[in-house]
């Protein structure tokens, strides 16, 4: 029972992370976007995205299959 506790605790510590990162992110982007930095505006899109999956998606399998 305390593994599960453990490990719920990490899953939304990781969450919260993620969506922390996911709001840097997009922030980054639209500073690139007002530079028409086209590399980066691409990069930091790729990685929001990638960041928001992750801090939603991993609680909600978590919680699936808990």
């Amino acid at each position: 029972m305390i593994l599960i506790n453990v490990l719920g605790n990490s899953v939304a510590v990781f969450s919260v992370l993620m969506l922390t990162a996911c709001l840097y992110f997009i922030l980054s982007y639209f500073e690139y976007l007002k530079e028409e930095d086209k590399r980066l505006t691409k990069q930091t899109k790729l990685f929001a995205t990638i960041t928001l999956f992750l801090g939603l998606g991993v609680p909600a399998v978590y919680e699936l299959f808990k």
